[in-house]
């Protein structure tokens, strides 16, 4: 019998299109949270031109965000598509000097990024919980290790608010009409979504395919101990990237640690 796939295998390498609307239509946001980003840095002694490692980078957004603002940037991500499409965005915003991508697992960075010392790293947009807690902890450890004298920005969806996901709902992404089923499961703290995606054809809706998630959601006081495990020694979570303070309902939780 085949091994069963990850879901991040057919979500991000085997279909890797059905989520690119998503992350073309952040792009812009990817300005605003850079520089809430350079504030933490600055507070933290990293470099106006310090080397940053974007953990998940997806199509680089981030990465060439910070390049604009004087950092240089290493994005790993699992998609190759995805990696490319990172590349033609840093030379679309002339900062192709100040970025570079690699096409890996996050958990095996050092295979990927293994040599280089970085300033600061983060991991945006919940990318963190693709797999489960132990693993986040051995990725989280890899990235001390690449960033020992460092600080760490993790970005994600809070467990208090993921609880509120579970429904359907309709939307329009790009191109496609998205129908989405989510669902969060309390003892497992997962929640898992299937994300059906259709063009308008006229009157109809013409199915296009399918792709699911299944993300491991943290509270803040576990991204804490999580960070604890992987050998930070100062952690501090807030409810967003301009850190007001965390709520246990806040939508994210954004954890500090160096």
């Amino acid at each position: 019998m085949a091994p069963v796939k990850h879901w991040t295998q057919e979500t991000f390498i085997e279909k890797p299109m059905l989520f690119m609307p998503d992350l073309l239509g952040r792009i812009e946001k990817a300005e605003e949270e850079a520089a809430c980003l350079r504030e933490i840095f600055s507070e933290h002694g990293v470099p106006g031109d310090g080397l940053v490692l974007d953990l998940a980078c997806g199509i680089g957004r981030h990465s060439t965000a910070l390049a604009r603002l004087g950092y240089r940037c290493v994005g790993v991500d699992i998609s190759p598509e995805y990696v490319a499409r990172a590349r033609e965005l840093a030379a679309a915003e002339g900062v192709s000097g100040s970025c570079s991508f690699v096409a890996g697992d996050m958990r095996r960075l050092r295979d990927a990024v293994g040599g280089c010392s970085f300033d600061a790293a983060v991991s945006m947009y919940t990318s963190l919980g693709y797999y489960d807690a132990e693993t986040d902890a051995e990725v989280l450890s890899q990235v001390r290790e690449l960033a020992e004298h460092g600080v760490l920005v993790v970005e994600t969806m809070n467990r208090g608010y993921g609880k509120s996901l579970s429904r359907r709902r309709r939307s329009r992404v790009g191109e496609y009409v998205r129908l989405e089923e989510s669902l969060f499961d309390e003892e497992t703290s997962r929640l898992r979504a299937v994300w059906r995606m259709y063009r308008q054809n006229g009157q109809d809706l013409e199915y296009v395919g399918s792709i699911r998630f299944d993300n491991r959601l943290y509270t803040g006081a576990e991204l804490m101990e999580l960070a604890g495990m992987a050998g930070w020694e100062n952690r501090r979570v807030y409810g967003g990237l301009d850190r007001v303070g965390f709520r246990e309902d806040s939508r994210k939780a954004v954890l500090v640690a160096w």
